[in-house]
């Protein structure tokens, strides 16, 4: 809340009743008024005192802006804090999912900005994701002692999820307006984090027929519609091309648009995009390092060249092993759960290199993992040198992580040695 504008708007609704009750109770009587008409101006007079400052709020409820209080009208709309508007600008209808998502990017590329890693504790606390708002706050805490602190991970905070009883107040609330384009940004984002990419694209199709979408929203329904159809197609590239036409500097629709222009073997293009997007992130960004191997690829792709990512025994390769279970956790991976594989890149944020989804049927588990499984195009297993398994055993069957999923993750793995196959023992719980 902004202090000086309630005080100067307090100032101003008080100074307008005094000048219109005191006319009204200091005009002297004369000798032939009533009591009646004596109890009457009181009457009067309290009524300027109520009705003013209610008809001041209700005038500038409808034709005012809430960001001279420090509240954004979107952030307002959604039931979000004060502080949510530091975080910038959201969606079309600036829903408080987005906002998040944009400062959890910013730490991904500057991590030691104790503000940043406060206020993302502020908002988590806001969701109610307890565990991740105390993890944030550990962070800020760490880097105000002067701590080095590693980049905002997705897995560590459990994501950008949106609680059951979250998404039911949502949609309660498009049951009641229809129209209401904020919580239809926010059901659909929600829905999107849970991968439940049936009702997300519904609310999707619904902001479009509100007219409600920007360039935020129209990259986002371009990566609902990649995930539900298994990879970018002709309906998620127009999409993507929606929302570099409102924005032309969207990141998260260049690297779409990078990602659509090398799956149609259209290196230049891509190449373009590429040096687009490094022009506009500085050069020790986490993302830039991702982004220039994907530059190397394409013009090593329009001269014929290999590329120099990997040896090229990793990406013949991939990597291969066993996923066991500790005993004390096989009553809840009964057979039929299911069971997510994937590897990372070591020390390096971003999307998984390869996922496998299967369901177990007895233990150990045997996996295998390469470039076939790649999440996106550009970023592949093996491209990356040192790399860990993961697996996760989901209890929603969802790819998020979420409490009571059970995980396990192997030692850092060099694919340019040769190695015996992978063990991954799951033995914790997810909190």
């Amino acid at each position: 809340m902004n202090p000086v504008f309630w005080t100067i708007a307090t100032v101003l609704v008080v100074a307008v009743c005094a000048t219109l009750i005191a006319p009204v109770l200091w005009r002297a009587p004369t000798a032939d008024e009533a009591a009646a008409i004596k109890k009457r101006r009181l009457l009067i007079a309290l009524a300027i005192a109520i009705i003013v400052p209610v008809a001041s709020l209700a005038t500038y409820r409808w034709v005012g802006s809430w960001s001279l209080t420090g509240v954004s009208a979107s952030a307002q709309a959604a039931g979000a804090p004060p502080h949510a508007g530091a975080m910038g600008d959201g969606a079309a209808a600036g829903d408080m999912t987005q906002a998040i998502a944009n400062l959890e990017t910013r730490l991904s590329a500057s991590p030691q900005d104790a503000d940043g890693w406060e206020l993302l504790s502020q908002s988590y606390a806001f969701q109610q994701r307890s565990a991740a708002a105390e993890a944030a706050q550990a962070r800020a805490d760490a880097v105000r002692a002067g701590t080095e602190v590693s980049p905002w991970n997705a897995e560590e905070f459990g994501g950008s999820q949106r609680s059951d009883q979250g998404l039911e107040a949502l949609r309660a609330r498009v049951r009641d307006n229809p129209n209401d384009a904020d919580s239809w940004a926010l059901l659909a984002e929600g829905y999107r984090q849970r991968r439940d990419f049936t009702n997300s694209l519904a609310a999707f199709e619904r902001l479009v027929q509100l007219k409600a979408m920007n360039a935020d929203l129209w990259a986002d329904y371009a990566d609902a519609t990649a995930a539900s159809s298994g990879g970018l197609n002709a309906d998620s590239a127009r999409m993507i091309d929606s929302a570099l036409a409102l924005d032309p500097n969207h990141m998260k629709g260049l690297w779409l648009k990078g990602s659509w222009q090398t799956r149609q073997d259209d290196y230049k293009a891509a190449a373009a995009t590429w040096e687009k997007m490094l022009a506009m992130l500085p050069a020790d960004a986490s993302d830039a390092r991702i982004i220039r191997a994907n530059l190397d690829e394409a013009r090593a792709k329009m001269t014929g060249a290999p590329t120099a990512a990997a040896p090229a025994a990793a990406r013949s390769a991939g990597i291969s092993g066993e996923i066991e279970i500790d005993a004390r956790w096989r009553a809840k991976a009964a057979p039929g759960a299911v069971l997510y594989v994937f590897a990372k890149a070591e020390g390096q944020p971003g999307p998984p290199l390869a996922v496998l989804r299967t369901a177990v049927k007895s233990w150990p588990v045997t996996f295998r993992l390469d470039d076939s499984q790649a999440m996106m195009p550009t970023r592949r297993l093996s491209q990356f040198q040192r790399v860990v398994v993961e697996a996760r055993i989901s209890q929603s069957g969802s790819a998020d992580p979420a409490p009571g999923d059970l995980r396990g993750r192997s030692k850092v793995i060099d694919q340019s040695a040769a190695s015996a196959p992978v063990r991954v023992l799951i033995n914790e719980e997810v909190g």
